[in-house]
């Protein structure tokens, strides 16, 4: 499952767009819409500033993550807003898998687990510092109440002391017009559609037929898509119809048997990621064989 744009929104409100490096209240080092060292780069320091673009961008591609690990930890079907509640708490916490939520929801026990998201309310050394959250989260969860969505706080500043500062009010709607939380991609269609994915299909099949009368070099043959074009594998190396090429064995490993990777954004992906990749996937290679 992934996050619906108002789970997006809900979680956004509880941490606050913050274009300014800060530090959270047990003093890790935070950016963006809580982008920490440990979500990867940029790595926020003190004086690090982004755009509210950028910030959003960030939250987009450290969201993922967290919705894996609830998709990994729970075991039983859920509602949209049950989703979403897990993925705010995992993304606050990172507890998802040993909470005691986890465990009851996948005993099927659903008011002890609603119940349990109470049970995380310290930050620090305030054991109540966290407690209108988890209250909002319980509330998504047992009856889809998102709360107030209208608005979303963005702090462009922060004091000396490096506590965010200066919040303004931003029309959610306005964020979605302007696309600075981007709508759905439209439907690419099927990549395996076509008159080029059919010439490659026969050139190929003659591939394969001479490497297997001369005993050529190779395994076989493999033609993937990644959006950006075509690239046909043939004896080690990959002939990109597209913009790029690019050498075989740099790429698609052990001779051509399979696609092993998928091309997202310019940037090669280990065929593993691609079930629990950000929005955005296209859509996986198809190794005609």
């Amino acid at each position: 499952m992934k996050t619906s744009t108002r789970g997006l929104l809900a979680l956004m409100n509880h941490e606050g767009v913050v274009l300014q490096s800060y530090k959270d209240s047990v003093g890790v080092w935070t950016i963006g819409v809580g982008h920490t060292a440990a979500a990867g780069v940029p790595k926020p320091r003190p004086g690090l500033k982004i755009t509210i673009e950028r910030a959003v961008e960030l939250f987009r591609e450290d969201i993922w993550k967290y919705e894996a690990g609830v998709n990994e930890a729970v075991h039983v079907p859920l509602a949209q807003a049950e989703f979403d509640a897990l993925v705010s708490f995992h993304f606050n916490t990172g507890a998802i898998a040993r909470a005691s939520i986890t465990k009851h929801l996948n005993a099927r026990n659903r008011k002890k687990a609603g119940a349990s998201f109470m049970n995380w309310t310290r930050a620090g050394k305030d054991k109540t510092a966290l407690t209108g959250r988890r209250k909002s989260e319980r509330a998504m969860f047992e009856s889809a109440d998102y709360g107030n969505l209208s608005k979303v706080l963005v702090y462009p500043t922060v004091t000396k002391s490096g506590r965010p500062t200066g919040a303004k009010s931003v029309s959610t709607g306005d964020l979605l017009n302007d696309m600075i939380i981007p709508k759905p991609k439209a439907d690419m269609g099927n990549p395996m559609s076509g008159p080029i994915p059919a010439i490659l299909a026969i050139l190929a099949a003659i591939v394969a037929f001479v490497t297997k009368k001369i005993g050529a070099w190779g395994n076989g043959y493999d033609v993937c898509c990644c959006g950006l074009g075509w690239s046909f594998c043939l004896h080690g190396w990959t002939l990109g119809f597209g913009p790029f090429r690019w050498p075989e064995d740099q790429h698609i490993r052990r001779g051509c048997l399979g696609c092993k990777w998928s091309c997202h954004g310019g940037l090669f992906v280990p065929a593993a990621r691609r079930t629990a990749g950000p929005r955005g996937w296209l859509r996986d290679c198809n190794p005609a064989q």
